[in-house]
Order: C-alpha cells, then structure tokens, then sequence
C-alpha cells in the first residue's frame, strides 16, 4: 500500500514513494515500472528530496543504532550513497538550486541544561536547541557560499571581464527574451563525501522542518552579503 504523505514527483519522470513495508520505491513514468531501492529494516524512510537534475534522491534512513542517516540514491545506476554520520541524527535535505551543496538539520549540539545527574528527584539530561544546520560539499575543493570574500576566495581574486565588442548577445534581441539558464547537472564526489562538512555560522536551535530550505533560499538570494544574510534568523529556542 503506497503512503502519499511521503510521495515526491520530479520532472514529470520519477515519482519517489515509500509504503506501509518501509520500503522506498522509485516509478517511472516513461516505463511504466516500479522499482524498489531499499527496504529498512528499522524505521521508515522518510524527508525525500529530488536534486535539481532528477538524478539524485535524497532520502533519511534509520540505522542500525536508530540514528538517522541521509543517503543519496542515485537514478542512473541505482547505487546508495551514504552522505551523513550515524553518530547524530541528521534530516530534512535541501539541494542548493545549482546542484553543489546539500543544507540539512542535524541534532548534534549535546549540551544538557543539567549539571549534574545529583540532587533532588536524580535529575536526567535535558538537551535544549540541540538542532545544528550544515552544508554538505558535494564536489572537492569548494568554497563555503555563506563565507566572506577574502584574499584566499577565487571569487575575490577573479579581475571582472571585460565584455568584447564582437560578442553578440545571448536570446532572442527582437522577441525581448532573456537568455535561458544552463540546465544543472549535479556532479558528487563520494569519496570522503561525509567529511566535507561546513557549519553554518548560526547558534544551535530547535528549528523545525522548514529551516533548511529557508536558509538555501535565504543564501543564494543575498549570496554576496556571505554570512550576514544569517544575522536576521530568529533566536534560538523557538522554532523555525
């Protein structure tokens, strides 16, 4: 039985779907086929995310431990790759709209509001605003987008180009039209891809479903301001 809570449908190709077996499947429309991907045998799968290309899905598995782990299923050639530790519980995966970066949630601040286990009623821990953001660098070698310039930045060192006389411009001049954006094609690094860990320079909080995709949206509107576009993010403590 397929649960349409969880149902996510990219570029009119693939629907991705899971059902009440904790099983994710992956449709295809041209075909006709449905193919199953992975069957947990601890929890559902759940927060599915498609890529900005349609090759990738991202997925939140419970490991063997029953942390939760993001995975990328990819469609091509049906390989799993595993993008987060199972030493915290990770979710809620937000794909940069060029296809670079994965924002997700991460319950990795460990700080119990609670000294000490002693005192009156043994007192347990209490982990308040425990919930980080990060970014995940899908290719080697890049920059933070939410980092000031600075003399080490290839964005800060690149000289302006200077347009050339003969260069014509790109669309269609009579019709008005803008020229059309070059279509992503996401490219991931899975060597050491869990290791390629960026924290965004905001304090840990209990941010809810909706933060990773706003602080994306947020990032690549004001990508110039770098990390002061994240000034403006509520306290911690409420939830975003």
């Amino acid at each position: 039985m397929m649960d349409t809570s969880c149902l996510r449908v990219y570029s009119l190709r693939w629907i991705a779907h899971r059902d009440k077996d904790q099983q994710l499947w992956l449709y295809d429309t041209r075909s006709k086929s449905n193919k199953l991907i992975v069957q947990s045998m601890n929890d559902d799968l759940d927060h599915l995310s498609w890529a900005p290309d349609s090759r990738w899905l991202a997925y939140v598995e419970s490991a063997d431990n029953t942390f939760s782990q993001i995975k990328l299923y990819n469609v091509e050639d049906g390989t799993i790759t595993i993008a987060t530790s199972d030493r915290y519980n990770s979710g809620n995966p937000a794909w940069s709209t060029d296809g670079k970066w994965l924002y997700f949630l991460s319950d990795r601040n460990l700080r119990s509001s609670v000294p000490a286990p002693w005192g009156p009623r043994q007192p347990d821990p209490h982990f308040d605003r425990s919930m980080k953001i990060l970014a995940l660098s899908l290719k080697k070698g890049l920059r933070a987008p939410f980092e000031p310039p600075d003399e080490l930045s290839t964005e800060a060192a690149r000289a302006p180009e200077t347009p050339k006389v003969n260069d014509s411009p790109k669309g269609d001049v009579a019709k008005n039209e803008p020229p059309k954006p070059e279509a992503v094609k996401v490219e991931i690094d899975r060597d050491g891809l869990i290791t390629r860990l960026y924290e965004l320079p905001v304090p840990a909080g209990n941010y809810s479903a909706r933060c990773s995709n706003a602080i994306r949206n947020g990032i690549e509107r004001h990508l110039p301001m770098g990390a002061g576009i994240l000034s403006g993010l509520q306290p911690p403590g409420t939830d975003h």
